[in-house]
């Protein structure tokens, strides 16, 4: 079961995107962006019954894939 929060320690506030805008910067589709949640290797956070996944997370996992050279 997916956690509804998940804190990113940082001094700078974060944004939040919808699933389907981080599935478009991630070029994958939203089921994996759930998965990537549920994994812990992005952070969402539960408003309502829509989750929202931070932007910086997001920003970091397309870094983190660029330099293994996988996308």
């Amino acid at each position: 079961m997916l956690e509804t929060t998940r804190i990113l320690k940082s001094d700078q506030p974060t944004s939040w995107i919808p699933v389907s805008q981080a599935a478009r910067r991630l070029k994958v589709t939203r089921q994996r962006v759930y998965q990537l949640l549920e994994q812990g290797l992005v952070h969402g956070r539960k408003m309502g019954t829509t989750w929202l996944v931070s932007s910086r997370s997001v920003d970091s996992r397309i870094a983190l894939l660029l330099t293994e050279g996988g996308g």
